[in-house]
């Protein structure tokens, strides 16, 4: 897990920032072997070769030897000769050996292993991600009572991986470091924990390093509750990011007040819990916390007695300031007793003393030291010892004044309503159809059909819409906290979709037609197809909890091969039409026309629909003709080079893709045989292999063997993943048994966050009599 905060980057010196600039400006020479697929070292060659062809006639016997020579060798690279040159003597067939072989060397040693690291690296994450969560939630239904806990389990992973792409805890090599190491890393992400609590604030640093080490992170989703019931005695929260709402404890719904980040729950109460809590903490947005269990704060002062004198002294002064407070609120009535004793006296007293601190801090006549000090006259009969602990709520960050925040009309503005789904999907369907259609008619010599008029309209129609709906939804992340329409627009229309859609959406064939190029009018409507790449960075191809990401890869492979394949073919055409050089026949193979039809107008996609696209694949993959002049060569080389690339890049994508799926079941093969060839070399007793086999089918079996090789597995996780797995069946479980009635509902939560699932085998043994048991059973489930 990464947790950064942006008053921290001062630690780091400024030599250092330099030197690790100037060390990533230096070129490796590792680096040397990918320069000719380097995007400068691609332009200077192409532009070296246009140079070239202006200087060097095309009749010149030296320039057309440099031009095939080069294809020749280019042709090994790629590993698809474009030109049928066979070698005719010994020495010539060494070569052509010797060629081909480094060819394949390049490709496979090379090319392959640094793409193929690029794609592991990415896919990864998401590939051990989902069959864990699948097994979670699958288990969450089979064993969970409740109908929805596989449900609010799945919006929880959901939740996690929008946000933080599922990483919720830190990396298993920090416990590879050295302890003093790991706890400088801990106490860094956590530091703001002991800034804000005024009990954690004067501590030492070994108790301060201690407790950094048990500080743990959680997530919350929008409505769930933080710190209420047993919650509220047992734990200590710290709001890192998101807004939460103090409601009252009475109805369990009137808001008293909303706070934000940097605010910490729990400081007196996780000392002394109280007899009755009045107030619960629900989430408004989505929320990280970190958390401290009161057992492990209670084990920490046991080792630093010292600090645990003075913070019982602190929470007795506070306790003792509390006492007053209430004894002043007593004396002092109003003309309203309601206003005076309810939550709008919270409230109110609330802001007056955030008001009168912001003033007081803000006074330039004051030293520093004295502006950060409370004003004498609101030293007594305010909340003034706790303010530090809560940061208060805007009206800008809680959007009560944006136009964005209105939830019933316009609904058009909602950002993640049902009409944004039903609209994407209608955006990318007509998407979808412009691909189809749009090239075969638009780049045809044919006359235009009527229909495809209608559709041309509709086509403009949704394109001009769709940057409207973007620019109404533009803040869907949250990330613009402003009233201001106009700035949230502006930001808008800086990214880069929102450029590319005003590139999809002009009219270009009126504008060709205006500058006097009527005969580009049809081709530059191509311009639609600027907007394809909503197929790719669409909800399609964006994983959740419910989608297998093979096959998100293999539907990218597919689209992107049939997009660059079909696109390509109509592009070539019409670079062929305004091209006399070129010959038709080696891009497109062989094709008649109706004798009827004049010369100018034959084209394949006469014939049939889609007939170029059709056309110009066959020739490609069964090559019948080859390059008459050098204008076929350039642009044969560059296309085998681009097919090149797509072809390998796609190969890599599948292979990573299923060399992940899969690796689960090779870590775990792995692992049976390593496990099982060293019970054999120390000659084990039969029975028990016998054992020992039957327990490793079991756990394959019900968690393809994951908890054999991360047995606490569940511990690590979000402590609501937790609960929901685990926690809430075995709290249940534990509650009902007869050892366990009217028990304290702390203690049955403590024991059974220590509790452990086993699965076993058939015919193990649970319970010997006659020997004394050190565990307390519970058999859940018989199959």
């Amino acid at each position: 897990m990464s947790l950064k905060h942006s008053d921290v980057t001062h630690v780091f010196p400024q030599d250092i920032e330099e030197e690790e600039a100037s060390d990533d400006a230096q070129i490796e020479w590792s680096d040397l072997i990918f320069l000719p697929f380097h995007s400068v070292f691609k332009l200077l060659v192409l532009f070296s070769v246009i140079v070239k062809s202006i200087l060097i006639k095309e009749t010149n016997e030296e320039y057309t030897t440099y031009i095939y020579s080069t294809l020749f060798v280019f042709s090994f690279a790629v590993g698809n000769i474009i030109d049928e040159t066979k070698p005719s003597t010994i020495i010539e067939f060494i070569v052509v050996s010797g060629l081909e072989i480094l060819g394949n060397l390049l490709t496979i040693f090379v090319v392959i292993p640094k793409i193929f690291g690029e794609v592991i690296i990415r896919l990864r994450r998401i590939f051990s991600y989902y069959p864990q969560v699948r097994r979670l939630v699958a288990e969450t239904k089979r064993r969970h009572t409740s109908r929805n806990a596989y449900i609010e389990l799945e919006n929880i992973f959901n939740m996690i991986w929008i946000k933080r792409s599922g990483i919720t805890r830190l990396p298993e090599i920090i416990t590879e470091m050295p302890r003093c190491l790991r706890l400088d890393l801990k106490q860094d992400l956590v530091w703001p924990v002991f800034h804000h609590s005024p009990i954690l604030r004067n501590s030492s640093t070994p108790l301060k390093r201690m407790i950094c080490d048990l500080i743990v992170p959680d997530y919350k989703l929008p409505g769930e509750k933080l710190y209420s019931g047993i919650n509220s005695h047992s734990h200590l929260y710290y709001l890192k990011s998101g807004i939460v709402q103090i409601l009252s404890a009475d109805d369990g719904t009137t808001p008293i007040i909303s706070v934000t980040s940097g605010t910490i729950f729990g400081d007196i109460s996780f000392q002394v819990p109280p007899l009755k809590c009045k107030n619960m903490i629900r989430c408004l947005t989505y929320c990280e916390v970190l958390y401290l269990t009161r057992i492990d704060y209670i084990r920490s002062l046991y080792h630093h007695p010292d600090d645990r004198r003075k913070i019982l002294d602190m929470v007795k002064d506070r306790m003792k300031h509390a006492r007053t407070l209430y004894n002043c609120k007593q004396h002092v009535r109003g003309l309203d007793r309601t206003e005076d004793e309810g939550i709008a006296w919270v409230k109110r007293r609330w802001w007056e003393v955030s008001d009168a601190i912001n003033s007081w801090k803000n006074r330039s006549s004051k030293s520093d030291d004295q502006r950060h000090e409370l004003p004498p006259e609101e030293a007594i009969y305010h909340c003034a010892k706790y303010i530090g602990q809560l940061v208060l709520c805007t009206d800008i960050q809680l959007q009560t004044k944006s136009l964005f925040a209105n939830a019933r009309f316009p609904w058009i503005l909602l950002p993640h309503s049902s009409f944004g789904i039903i609209w994407h999907r209608v955006v990318t369907g007509t998407v979808f159809m412009v691909l189809i259609l749009y090239p075969p008619i638009v780049t045809s010599l044919r006359p235009t059909p009527s229909w495809f008029r209608f559709f041309e309209c509709w086509t403009d129609i949704i394109y001009a819409a769709d940057i409207c709906v973007s620019l109404f939804t533009a803040i869907a992340e949250r990330d613009n906290l402003t009233t201001s329409f106009a700035a949230v627009m502006f930001a808008r229309c800086k990214s880069l979709y929102f450029i590319l859609d005003v590139m999809a959406t002009i009219w270009t064939e009126y504008i060709v037609v205006i500058i006097g190029k009527s005969e580009l009018s049809n081709i530059v409507r191509l311009n639609r197809l600027i907007k394809i790449y909503m197929l790719f960075t669409g909800d399609t191809v964006v994983w959740d909890v419910k989608k297998n990401p093979m096959m998100i890869v293999c539907y990218k492979i597919i689209l992107l091969v049939f997009s660059f394949m079909y696109l390509l073919g109509y592009l070539m055409y019409v670079i062929s039409r305004f091209t006399p050089d070129m010959t038709k026949n080696y891009f497109f193979g062989e094709y008649s026309c109706e004798p009827i039809t004049p010369t100018d107008q034959c084209d394949p996609g006469r014939i049939f629909f889609m007939g170029t696209a059709i056309a110009w694949v066959m020739e490609l993959m069964f090559p019948e003709f080859l390059p008459l002049t050098l204008v076929d060569v350039y642009y044969g080389i560059v296309l085998e080079y681009a097919i090149f690339l797509i072809f390998i890049f796609c190969k890599v994508q599948f292979i990573a893709a299923m060399y992940l799926k899969h690796m689960d079941v090779l870590n775990f093969q792995y692992f049976v045989f390593n496990l099982k060839k060293y019970y054999h070399y120390y000659k084990i007793h039969q029975h028990l292999l016998k054992r020992l086999d039957s327990y490793l089918v079991c756990q394959w079996k019900y968690f393809k063997g994951t908890d054999i090789m991360h047995p606490n597995m569940l511990k690590t996780e979000p402590y609501g993943v937790y609960l929901k797995v685990q926690g809430e069946v075995a709290e249940k479980i534990i509650g009902e048994s007869i050892a366990f009635i009217g028990a304290d509902p702390l203690l049955i939560r403590e024991l059974a966050y220590a509790s452990q699932l086993l699965i076993l085998p058939k015919n193990a043994v649970l319970f010997l009599f006659n020997v004394q048991c050190k565990n307390v059973s519970w058999i859940v489930q018989v199959s």
